[in-house]
C-alpha cells in the first residue's frame, strides 16, 4: 500500500510567522496534533502539540510570561523528515518508529501534498487485517507486547521525579498508583504542559496527571487495543486486571508490530 492511499491530503498548515495562539486553535478545533510549517511554499518544519505544550503550556499569549514565544519562528524547528506519495506504508512505518516521530509531511515535486501520521498507519493496519482477526497473529493478547509498570509512582510523586524517570527509561507514559490501584497516568504531554505553565519540579502528580483513563483487560487481543487507541485518540493504554495496573501498551509498540505484519501478513 502506498502513502497516497492513506495520507491526509491538503493538510492544515501554518506559516513561519504564524501565531502560536492560532496554531493551538487549529489543533483544538480540528483534533489534530501536527501542523506543517511553510515558508512561502516550502515545508520548513512540523509543529507538534508537544512543541506547543512545552513552549506555551497551552496558555494564550495574554497569560504567558513576558518573553515567551509568540510566533512559530520563535521556536526551534527541526529539519523535517519527509516522504513521497509513492513510498510504501511499510517503509514509512519503519522510518517513523525508528526515528520516534509521529508524522511525515508528504511532498510531491517539492510541494506539500499531504501528511501521514502514526494514527493513519494504525488505521491502515486495522483495515488490512479486518478480515483476518481469527489469525493467531492478531488474536495474541495485549500482554504479548505490553511493558511492565516500571515503578510505582503515586499521586504525591513529583513532576521532577516523573520527568527523570521518563528520560531514564525512554518512555512517554507512566502509571500513577495508589496502593497498586491505578488512579492516573502521566504522559510526556502532561509534563510538557506543566513545564510550559511554569510549574516547579516539586509539583505533585495529582495536580497534572490524567485521571479520565481508557484501559484494557490483559486478555484482550491486539487488534482491540489498536481500535481503542484510535477511538480514544490516545498514545497508550494501561492494562488493568481487577483495578490493578499490570502493564502498558503504547501506540509505538503496535506500530513496530504493524511493520512486521504489513511486510508479511502470514508471518
Amino acid at each position: 500500500m502506498d502513502v497516497s492511499a492513506i495520507m491526509t491530503k491538503n493538510p492544515l498548515t501554518t506559516s513561519i510567522e504564524g501565531s502560536l495562539d492560532e496554531v493551538m486553535r487549529v489543533m483544538d478545533n480540528n483534533d489534530i496534533r501536527h501542523v506543517p510549517v511553510l515558508d512561502g511554499t516550502k515545508v520548513v518544519g512540523v509543529l507538534s502539540d508537544r512543541d506547543l505544550l512545552e513552549a506555551t503550556g497551552w496558555l494564550p499569549e495574554s497569560q504567558r510570561p513576558e518573553g515567551a514565544p509568540k510566533v512559530v519562528r520563535d521556536l526551534k524547528l527541526a529539519v523535517p523528515v519527509t516522504c513521497g506519495p509513492d513510498d510504501t506504508t511499510v517503509m514509512i512505518a519503519s522510518d517513523m518508529t525508528s526515528r520516534g516521530i509521529g508524522c511525515l509531511p508528504v511532498l510531491e515535486n517539492e510541494s506539500l501534498a499531504g501528511i501521514i501520521t502514526e494514527m493513519d498507519l494504525m488505521q491502515a493496519y486495522l483495515d488490512i487485517s479486518q478480515h483476518e482477526r481469527s489469525s493467531a497473529n492478531l488474536q495474541k493478547p495485549v500482554t504479548e507486547l505490553m511493558s511492565q509498570p516500571p515503578h510505582s509512582l503515586t499521586p504525591t510523586s513529583t513532576l521532577g521525579e516523573a520527568s527523570k524517570l521518563e528520560v531514564d527509561l525512554h518512555v512517554r507514559h507512566l502509571p500513577v498508583l495508589d496502593e497498586k490501584r491505578l488512579v492516573g497516568i502521566v504522559s510526556d504531554r502532561d509534563l510538557r504542559r506543566a513545564r510550559g505553565q511554569g510549574k516547579a519540579d516539586s509539583t505533585p502528580l495529582s495536580e497534572i496527571m490524567s485521571t479520565e483513563l481508557l484501559t484494557i483487560d490483559p486478555e484482550e487481543p491486539l487488534w482491540r487495543a489498536a481500535s481503542f487507541l484510535l477511538q480514544g485518540r490516545v498514545s497508550a493504554l494501561p492494562i488493568v486486571d481487577e483495578a490493578q495496573c499490570v502493564g502498558i501498551i503504547a501506540l509505538i509498540d503496535l506500530l513496530e508490530h504493524c511493520v512486521v505484519y504489513l511486510r508479511d501478513p502470514e508471518a
